[in-house]
C-alpha cells in the first residue's frame, strides 16, 4: 500500500506467547522510492487473566516525517486490517514548546537580575 509517497509492505507474522500474554506481531517494511527505510513492528496482545486485547501501535521517525502502524483485526484466514499514519512535523511542535519555555524561563531570569 502506498501512502504520502512511502509504501507499506506486509511481510511477517510473528506469534509469540509471553509471561501473561500471547502476540501476533507484524513485521511492515517501509520503503521510499523502492529504498527500504525500516520496518514497523505493530501488534496485537490478548492477556489471557482477565481475558483482554490490546494493541500495541508501531512508531518511526527520521526527524521529519512519523510513520504509525496499528494492526487491528483479522479480516481474513491470512489477512489482517492496518491503519497507516503519515505524519510531517510532529516532532517540530514538541521542540517549539519547548523553546518557548526556554525562552520564558529565561526572559524572567534577566528581567529579575534588573530589578536587583
Amino acid at each position: 500500500m502506498t501512502l504520502a509517497g512511502y509504501t507499506f509492505r506486509f511481510e511477517r507474522l510473528d506469534l509469540q506467547a509471553k509471561g501473561n500474554y500471547t502476540s501476533e506481531k507484524a513485521i511492515v517494511a517501509l520503503f521510499d522510492h523502492q529504498q527500504r527505510i525500516g520496518e514497523l513492528t505493530p501488534e496485537r496482545r490478548f492477556y489471557e487473566a482477565r481475558r483482554q486485547q490490546m494493541m500495541e501501535p508501531s512508531i518511526r521517525w527520521n526527524g521529519i516525517h512519523d510513520w504509525y502502524a496499528v494492526m487491528g483485526e483479522k479480516t481474513g484466514s491470512d489477512r489482517y486490517a492496518f491503519r497507516l499514519y503519515v505524519q510531517c512535523g510532529v516532532r517540530w511542535i514538541w521542540g517549539g514548546g519547548l523553546l518557548m519555555i526556554a525562552g520564558a524561563l529565561l526572559s524572567g531570569w534577566r528581567g529579575r537580575k534588573r530589578d536587583e
